[in-house]
């Protein structure tokens, strides 16, 4: 996120960015999900559902955030929008939780359905095909976490487009 250049500048330019950034992702995260977990989106409380049926430990034994979900809804929208899965900007979505978490370790997973499916089946997939058939992908969905946010979109294209992070300690 912040261009290597004169030390001083690079400080600056990261503060700033920081300082502007860092209340949006917060706000976003509060406005999108309420203040209490039961206020759950819809689509979100479908994945936390497929997890958990799943035994998914970072479901069942980490704690739903809003402000990391925030950061998952995003990227999930982003891959909706350009049509394609992808980890585009993972560096900058872990260096701003990292700013409000800084003991924790992120990690990121996306998932994408087949054209036409439901969000239902889309959730399904992604906790019992897609991330289970790949040990990386497995190894965040089913360890322990602190925190963790998750979120999936619908793109033009009929793909749901499914992205969740997970903080553990360092």
């Amino acid at each position: 996120m912040c261009e290597k250049g004169t030390f001083a500048r690079d400080i600056w330019l990261c503060s700033a960015a920081y300082i502007i950034i860092i209340p949006v992702i917060v706000a976003i995260g509060t406005y999108l999900q309420g203040s209490e977990q039961s206020n759950i989106a819809p689509r979100t409380q479908i994945l936390i559902n497929a997890g958990q049926a799943a035994g998914a430990k970072s479901i069942t034994e980490g704690t739903y955030n809003q402000i990391i979900f925030a950061e998952a809804y995003m990227h999930a929208h982003r891959q909706a929008r350009a049509g394609r899965q992808s980890h585009d900007g993972h560096d900058a979505r872990v260096a701003r939780l990292q700013v409000l978490y800084p003991d924790l370790r992120f990690r990121e997973i996306c998932s994408q359905s087949w054209a036409g499916q439901n969000y239902y089946e889309a959730a399904y997939d992604a906790f019992n095909v897609s991330w289970p058939s790949s040990d990386g992908h497995w190894a965040v969905a089913n360890s322990p976490c602190t925190y963790y946010g998750i979120s999936m979109a619908r793109g033009r294209n009929g793909i749901i487009y499914v992205c969740m992070l997970a903080g553990r300690p360092k």
